[in-house]
């Protein structure tokens, strides 16, 4: 029986969707997103030019964008993602394990 893995994270990351792709062959892997970035948010989160990635992030394995309802979304402040329905998301995906990196 394969099992069912899930994952909460802020937001695609690079060096992040090798090793979702690898999870996802091993077992039923979801991947749920807290924020999603736009080219601007880059730059503030350190690159200091805006821009989007040239490489896909999101396939090869299954993932969701979770409605971010901060005030001031964000993955560089503390209070950026503030995103509910993740609960339910938990609650119902019956899952094996879920991971929290952080």
């Amino acid at each position: 029986m394969t099992s069912r893995i899930g994952f909460l994270i802020s937001h695609p990351i690079q060096y992040y969707a090798p090793i979702f792709r690898e999870l996802a062959r091993r077992c039923d892997l979801t991947v749920f997103f807290a924020h999603r970035q736009d080219a601007e948010q880059q730059a503030e989160a350190g690159y200091g030019v805006a821009f989007d990635w040239d490489v896909d992030l999101l396939s090869g394995y299954e993932s969701r964008f979770l409605v971010n309802v901060s005030p001031t979304p964000s993955t560089s402040r503390f209070n950026g993602c503030n995103t509910p329905e993740i609960a339910e998301a938990i609650r119902g995906g019956r899952f094996d394990g879920f991971v929290v990196p952080g």
